[in-house]
């Protein structure tokens, strides 16, 4: 779980204008930029805060996988998915 949370640190770091979505129970989760990003493109969808083993503090979005925006897909895996969103709020 650490090693994927410092793979999710190190992509959000410098994140600008992606959603990097992670399928975990059947849901995608956002962390960090991309929870932001995923809560400004659907509307009312919560944002709470995530710790990790008391080591890491990041914001979290859950999404139905259902309800995953296709028009922004850049590529989608079975495990993960990323969205460009660069040109929505410019």
């Amino acid at each position: 779980m650490i090693s994927l949370m410092l793979k999710i640190l190190e992509r959000e770091s410098d994140n600008e204008g992606r959603i990097f979505l992670y399928l975990e129970e059947g849901k995608w989760v956002g962390y960090d930029r991309s929870a932001l990003y995923l809560c400004r493109l659907v509307k009312d969808l919560p944002i709470v805060s995530y710790v990790v083993e008391g080591i890491f503090w990041l914001l979290k979005a859950e999404l139905d996988v259902k309800l995953l925006p296709k028009e922004y897909v850049l590529c989608c895996s079975s495990k993960e998915c990323i969205l460009d969103v660069s040109q929505i709020w410019k």
